[in-house]
């Protein structure tokens, strides 16, 4: 962002509701009220018995906003002893930042309830790296589905990652906050989404999805949300369980701000820890009960009628799965299973999940199979 130093006007980027919450995250505490206009915040100082004091305006709409925001920047400068730019950057709106950024920008305020004082000012790198690592792979499952290309297991698309792909920009005070990018708008011609619309890009749908789903978790609308995972495909929905349990694990709530170039577009939302265990258990039951079924061609590694188990390479990501044969092709005369033939099969998929570490395991069943050649005869 441009450095406040370069021009006071920058501050009206910065929302009253913000610096509240600032103040409130790092030790100040309110001393008064001016009708509704404006509070005067207090903070003791690290020696002495003095304090410092800001007179907050609540509003923007006055003439002098700026100016007033200014003055406490100033003070905030001196209580903490580290430049105002770093305390600008902390409190901007995140719709400017997105639009001198020219992407889609999602700050992440974690609130971790750790027994250490510091814990706003820290966060476990591993439980970043898994909320981190959960929330791509739901973008990109997202980006499937709104690109009309969703699919159960392999790679996504690069034309799909391409607009879905996160970039921490940095962090934030005020709980821990992570700032996020999504790509950079491709210069050529987007992909064709389905029932498009002239202003809809595939990042800004994806986040607008996220934003939702979110809401509706915190709301605890499980029949909503269990209706909109359904719609979204079993992929995104175990993807969001991930997610969800990513949280859980690192003991935090979430307040997410969307800053987007489309003014259309945008917004907050938030859930906490104990949102996530009725949300997990209902997409567990998603999971469960709503086996999918999908096919595939691919080569026939492994495959025993006696044992009733399969594996099989797929041709077009090269990925191999396994699991077991449906009773009705172990009963058949007809179906021959050979080994490194290609093959039509169709794949019915369900996911059990573990009641006690909520881990899900992926099982297969080959429900259907010819030799692929049939068809191309067939075809001809």
């Amino acid at each position: 962002m441009k450095s406040p130093t370069q021009s006071i006007d920058v501050y009206n980027a910065v929302q009253p509701k913000a610096v509240l919450e600032y103040l409130r995250q790092n030790g100040w505490s309110k001393r008064e009220d001016f009708s509704d206009q404006a509070q005067i915040w207090i903070h003791p100082a690290k020696h002495g018995d003095s304090v410092y004091e800001v007179l907050l305006p609540l509003t923007t709409d006055i003439p002098d906003y700026a100016s007033r925001i200014d003055d406490v920047f100033r003070i905030l400068q001196l209580a903490e002893q580290r430049p105002q730019t770093e305390i600008f950057n902390d409190l901007v709106d995140v719709s400017a930042i997105a639009t001198d950024k020219c992407r889609e920008i999602l700050n992440m305020h974690f609130y971790f309830k750790l027994e250490n004082s510091n814990a706003s000012e820290e966060a476990s790198a591993k439980h970043l790296g898994a909320i981190l690592d959960s929330l791509q792979s739901l973008f990109d499952s997202l980006g499937q589905v709104k690109a009309g290309r969703p699919s159960p297991f392999g790679k996504v698309a690069k034309d799909i990652t391409d607009q879905t792909r996160l970039s921490v920009l940095g962090t934030f005070k005020g709980s821990f906050g992570l700032r996020l990018a999504l790509a950079p708008k491709p210069k050529e011609e987007q992909l064709q989404l389905p029932n498009q619309s002239a202003s809809d890009s595939l990042d800004e749908m994806v986040v607008q999805e996220f934003l939702e789903i979110l809401n509706q978790t915190h709301e605890q609308a499980l029949e909503q949300l269990s209706e909109r995972l359904l719609s979204l495909q079993r992929r995104t929905a175990s993807n969001y369980r991930k997610f969800l349990l990513a949280l859980w694990d690192a003991n935090t709530d979430l307040k997410v701000d969307w800053g987007s170039l489309n003014p259309n577009r945008g917004g907050t939302a938030g859930i906490t820890s104990s949102d996530v265990i009725a949300t997990v258990d209902a997409i567990k039951k998603i999971e469960a009960e709503a086996p999918q079924e999908y096919e595939l061609v691919g080569e026939l590694l492994t495959a025993s009628k006696t044992n009733k188990n399969f594996e099989i390479r797929t041709m077009d990501n090269d990925v191999s799965l396994s699991g077991k044969i449906a009773d009705e092709i172990v009963s058949s005369r007809e179906i021959e299973l050979t080994i490194g033939k290609l093959y039509n099969a169709t794949i019915r998929e369900k996911i059990s999940v573990s009641p006690i570490t909520g881990e899900g395991k992926i099982e297969r069943t080959l429900v259907a199979i010819h030799p692929w050649h049939l068809d191309r005869t067939l075809a001809a």
